[in-house]
């Protein structure tokens, strides 16, 4: 089975290329240009023991992105994870995007996604594969956005597109979630950022793999409780806890009890309380969020709340 990571030999997607070929998957490295530097990819993926590949696609209009579909689909049929991480990073105030950039924008991040997740359900319906679709950081404000609007505009979307696929898929444990980071080394934004220092894009493949990991596989429809943000967004870490069934459904008692139980940064004291909490209202239902934030925060299995979900 193979992981479809597009946007490959790009900087976070020759880094989640090399990230998950070490953890023993077989990966397709998808490059628009830069063939050389995809061949390279590929080598390098292979020296970790797993089959590996490139394939050049051009996303920018329908008619290109069919054709590489026919292509994927008759050298890789059987793809267990597609991982969208293609982008094309415009920065640009509304009235100074071009119609052709603002149409380029929206296919590469937003229809692109929805065409390669069709394509490839079969496949991920019968492997109970995944779909993680790169964000950016801050989607969940929805603040006036003239600095990179287009791109923002198609990521918010994406994000929608999430969601839905998430709730549409679930019944079939396909597991859908989005990973937003801030800014990355290398980045072309230079922000004043709290921490004083960009994110590594091994941090931001850590969580990809996370996601991905058995033990993460009650974890579907989430963005910004995975967000890889050093201080930009409204919480660097912070972690939603859910009930299966009530992702879509904000308004329900429970969700707005736990919204005022959890807010601002998450920490490892909120965690533990908040497990508390969700094991007195309804201890046979929550899942895994909990493990999962203390794993990401440096925690382990030895915490007791972790061992009350272990069991579950």
């Amino acid at each position: 089975m193979w992981t479809l990571v597009t946007g490959g030999a790009g900087h976070l997607g020759a880094a989640l290329c090399l990230s998950l070929a070490e953890s023993g998957r077989s990966v397709v490295v998808h490059y628009y240009k830069g063939e050389d530097r995809a061949r390279e990819i590929v080598q390098k993926c292979q020296s970790y023991g797993v089959d590996s590949a490139a394939i050049q696609g051009d996303f920018s209009n329908a008619l290109a992105l069919d054709n590489f579909i026919k292509r994927y689909l008759r050298l890789y049929p059987e793809t267990n994870c597609l991982l969208n991480n293609a982008g094309d990073y415009l920065v640009r105030p509304p009235l100074h995007t071009t119609v052709e950039e603002w149409t380029r924008s929206f296919q590469v991040h937003l229809h692109a996604p929805f065409a390669l997740s069709c394509a490839l359900k079969p496949s991920l319906i019968m492997a109970q594969g995944n779909i993680i679709n790169i964000g950016v950081a801050g989607l969940h404000r929805r603040n006036a956005n003239t600095y990179s609007t287009a791109y923002t505009l198609a990521k918010q979307g994406l994000w929608g597109l999430t969601a839905a696929l998430a709730l549409e898929l679930a019944p079939q444990r396909v597991r859908v979630n989005m990973v937003s980071p801030g800014e990355l080394e290398k980045s072309q934004d230079h922000h004043k950022i709290p921490m004083g220092r960009a994110a590594a894009c091994s941090e931001v493949c850590r969580v990809v793999k996370f996601l991905l990991e058995p033990e993460s596989a009650y974890i579907t429809g989430q963005n910004n409780r995975n967000e890889v943000d050093p201080g930009l967004g409204e919480h660097a870490i912070s972690i939603r806890f859910q009930f299966y069934g009530l992702a879509n459904r904000p308004d329900h008692p429970w969700q707005k009890i736990l919204r005022k139980k959890i807010v601002g940064p998450a920490n490892l004291k909120k965690m533990r309380e908040a497990a508390n909490f969700l094991l007195k209202i309804q201890p046979f239902s929550i899942h895994m969020p909990v493990l999962s934030a203390v794993k990401l925060w440096g925690g382990n299995n030895s915490n007791p709340h972790c061992q009350i979900l272990n069991k579950r």
